[in-house]
C-alpha cells in the first residue's frame, strides 16, 4: 500500500514541475524557429523525467504485483 502511496506522491511532484504554457502561441510561432524548439525540447525534457519517476516507482511496486 505504501509502494501505491509512493507512486501518486511521485506523479504530483513531478506533474507540479510541468513547464508553464505560454497562454498566447502567437508568441512562440511568430517568433523564429529556435524559440519554438526551445520550448519543445524543454517539455520532451520534463517528459522523460517524468517517465523515470514513474517508471522507478513502478519498479517498487513490482513485488506487489506478482503477489
Amino acid at each position: 500500500m505504501n509502494a501505491i502511496v509512493n507512486l501518486f506522491s511521485t506523479m504530483g511532484s513531478e506533474l507540479s514541475t510541468a513547464p508553464s504554457l505560454p497562454r498566447d502561441w502567437s508568441q512562440v510561432t511568430g517568433s523564429s524557429d529556435i524559440d519554438l524548439h526551445l520550448v519543445l525540447s524543454g517539455y520532451k525534457y520534463w517528459l522523460v523525467r517524468v517517465q523515470i519517476a514513474i517508471a522507478s516507482s513502478l519498479e517498487k511496486l513490482e513485488p506487489f504485483i506478482l503477489l
